[in-house]
């Protein structure tokens, strides 16, 4: 009788012992995956991050090329030009395309205004357009 009753206590203590362990493994297998699933949700969100930013970076090199394009000052092709590239500088995060644009566009209504003949302004406006493309392009290829 008592090798039975030590049999029996056996085999609960071993139950016991079998069901921490395998909690225990559980646990670390559930925290595990819970890290890698956060992980993996924030690579996602970066990704989606880098995304938007190549589209309206690519898309502000567009508009800007496209304003240059046109020849006549005032007119409301020019006019719809600099509202989308003041609607797309909205969207970029870098403060510093943010202010070369936002620049860009005050010289180039400055420009508007006094004609393309101001040789200096002219040039102005010509430097931040390269300034823009250089670090909007920069920009892009971080985003890769």
């Amino acid at each position: 009788m008592d090798g039975a009753v030590w049999g029996f206590v056996g085999v609960i203590v071993g139950g016991i012992i079998t069901g921490l362990v395998t909690l225990g493994v559980e646990l670390i297998r559930s925290g595990k995956e819970t890290s890698l699933d956060s992980a993996k949700r924030q690579d996602d969100r970066q990704l989606g991050r880098d995304a938007f930013q190549r589209e309206w970076l690519v898309a502000l090199q567009d508009a800007i090329q496209a304003l240059w394009m046109i020849r006549e000052h005032g007119s409301p092709a020019e006019l719809d030009a600099l509202l989308a590239i003041a609607k797309i500088q909205s969207r970029i995060s870098d403060d510093e395309v943010r202010t070369l644009t936002e620049t860009f566009l005050t010289e180039n209504l400055r420009l508007s205004a006094v004609g393309s003949g101001d040789r200096e302004l002219l040039g102005k406006v010509t430097e931040m357009i390269e300034l823009i493309l250089k670090r909007t392009g920069s920009l892009i290829r971080e985003t890769f």
